[in-house]
């Protein structure tokens, strides 16, 4: 397991991931955000949080930093 994962923050219920990195990449998935805000890709690892306010961004962290993260409680369903 990677000690480094990203995570990115989107505006929708819904994200593709395709690993980035072209043919370095994975079959391309498309993941449900849950009720949490959250979705995980099972290809790569890389985090996805629904937070409007912080979409197309991304950041790099440690899995115990992305296993915390949460989008604003405002963004929950």
């Amino acid at each position: 397991m990677l000690d480094i994962i990203e995570v990115f923050y989107i505006d929708g219920d819904s994200v593709a991931c395709d690993g980035g990195g072209g043919v370095l990449g994975h079959p391309r998935v498309y993941l449900a955000i849950n009720g949490a805000g959250r979705a995980t890709c099972p290809y790569c690892g890389r985090v996805f949080v629904r937070d409007p306010q912080r979409a197309g961004q991304s950041e790099t962290m440690s899995h115990a930093m992305a296993a915390e993260r949460t989008p604003p409680e405002s963004t929950q369903y």
